[in-house]
């Protein structure tokens, strides 16, 4: 049987984090700019989607050429040049 639990915790952590990042600003001033709030909506979708994948894609690759403990070290001298 699948658990879920994992897909159930990325989805709610995703969701939280998104909430007021500037895609959605982005996304609610094409929705305003076009009236079309399906099309901008899908189109907001698929480029999530896409980038998203390229994340897990590039993770992927990552965690089997690197140890776990320089990901980590890697992933926060990334953040706080991005912050």
């Amino acid at each position: 049987m699948l658990n879920l639990i994992p897909i159930y915790t990325t989805a709610i952590i995703i969701f939280f984090s998104e909430i007021g990042d500037k895609t959605n600003l982005i996304a609610l001033t094409l929705m305003g700019k076009t009236n079309r709030p399906y099309l901008v909506m899908l189109s907001s979708l698929i480029g999530i989607g896409l980038v998203t994948l390229l994340g897990v894609l590039i993770g992927e690759i990552a965690a089997s050429l690197f140890e776990p403990s320089i990901i980590a070290i890697a992933s926060g001298v990334i953040f706080i040049g991005f912050g």
